[in-house]
């Protein structure tokens, strides 16, 4: 049975590293549980898949060779045994060597260590060599933009895949300071992944310069040019808008002093002391375009920034970025929507499946929009992807043909 704290006498600890200086068969110093693996398990349950296999002991040795962390003990055995009592019945053995077991723990740990570091060392290497990892572009060097150009965004070539998937298909635009973009196309067009390649989130092949700043060497000072206002919005519900503005300001070290003014600037000062969860939609566009402008950025950058917003709602925040343009700010969107585009947009890109098939002015868009075909043939919607598809623009001659009442882009 179990002897444990029985007539002054603990149990036997297969783990234990005490001594029996009095040679009473009995540990002069208390056995202690405090194995690292196990309160990890506590803390992780699906931890306990591992819990005899070597991972496990190199952690527990680990551990011991390199005690950083005091953990609390399970229990406290102050008495235990030096060696397990004999049973009856059943022959006793030399106490078997845990040796090789902490060689084992050892070399686990020293292989580790090894290629941690050669890891480290090889990511040093992509990072100041080439961070991309993909197949070379069709141009495998891309001059950085004159800076006597005035080019705010410099995009060549830029190629993305997911696996067989080719996301982006060899995008290339330039964006002057004040100007304003669009990227247009239906959903699936590559317009978000392309736009995240600009900000620097995913690895993609070609180049991306932000104000002469090579986007994949010098991603972080990059980025600071840019504010950015992504579809999803993911804030702190239970801050007020107030707080949550003061959050970001001290992240982004702005002064303390700019978001009572941004507040006031996008109407939001009524609504600074509402939680978050409580405003509506449209309230919180606004706050996601005022934290973008908390750095002062030049360059905004922003996905679908209408797609979740009601009429009047997005008549509102498209006045704040028209605003904003006029301002002098610099403008990259992506829409799904042409009356969004035509008033906002100087230039369209036009996407289709991840490709390029026009570059236009607003005033071109709005004559490829306003271009019908008679009903007899094709539909309004299917003829104009066609036109995509060829890369062609509709002839001046027919601007002014037969249209069908009622058809839309949007249909």
């Amino acid at each position: 049975g179990n002897l444990w704290a029985i007539n002054g006498r603990g149990n036997y600890w297969s783990d234990y590293v005490g001594y029996d200086g009095d040679g009473d068969g009995l540990g002069d110093i208390p056995y202690r549980a405090e194995r690292l693996f196990e309160n990890l398990m506590d803390r992780h349950p699906a931890l306990r898949l591992f819990i005899y296999s070597p991972a496990a002991q190199a952690i527990d040795f680990a551990a011991r060779a390199f005690p950083f962390v005091r953990l609390q003990p399970k229990l406290t055995d102050a008495r235990p045994l030096m060696a397990p009592p004999a049973l009856k019945g059943i022959p006793t053995g030399p106490r078997p060597s845990s040796r090789p077991l902490e060689i084992a723990s050892a070399s686990l740990l020293t292989l580790a260590t090894i290629l941690t570091l050669l890891t480290e060392y090889a990511s040093r290497i992509t990072h100041y060599g080439s961070r991309i990892t993909y197949p070379a572009p069709r141009t495998t060097h891309h001059a950085a933009p004159d800076p006597g150009h005035s080019i705010m965004v410099h995009v060549h070539d830029l190629t993305k895949r997911f696996g067989r998937l080719v996301a982006v298909d060899h995008l290339s635009f330039d964006v002057r300071p004040g100007e304003a973009v669009a990227l247009w196309g239906p959903n699936g067009a590559g317009k978000t992944t392309a736009l995240r390649c600009l900000l620097g989130l995913m690895p993609y092949e070609g180049t991306v310069y932000l104000d002469g700043l090579d986007v994949n060497l010098q991603g972080k000072a990059a980025r600071r040019l840019v504010g950015f206002v992504p579809q999803e919005l993911n804030f702190h519900d239970d801050l007020t808008v107030r707080e949550t503005m003061h959050f970001y300001a001290r992240l982004k070290k702005s002064p303390a002093g700019l978001t009572e003014g941004l507040l006031e600037r996008l109407g939001l000062t009524e609504h600074a002391g509402k939680r978050v969860r409580d405003l509506s939609g449209g309230m919180k566009q606004r706050l996601a375009l005022a934290l973008a402008l908390l750095a002062d950025p030049p360059l905004l950058v922003l996905d679908e920034p209408t797609a979740n917003l009601d009429a009047r709602a997005r008549e509102g925040f498209l006045a704040l970025l028209a605003e904003l343009k006029a301002a002098g700010k610099t403008l990259v969107f992506s829409s799904h929507r042409p009356e969004e585009v035509l008033a906002l947009a100087d230039r369209v890109l036009i996407m289709e499946q991840g490709r390029p098939t026009a570059d236009c002015s607003s005033e071109e868009f709005r004559k490829i929009r306003d271009w019908r075909l008679d009903m007899e043939g094709f539909g309004s919607q299917l003829a104009f992807q066609n036109l995509l598809m060829a890369n062609l623009r509709p002839p001046i001659s027919n601007l002014h043909s037969p249209v069908a009442e009622g058809a839309d882009l949007n249909a």
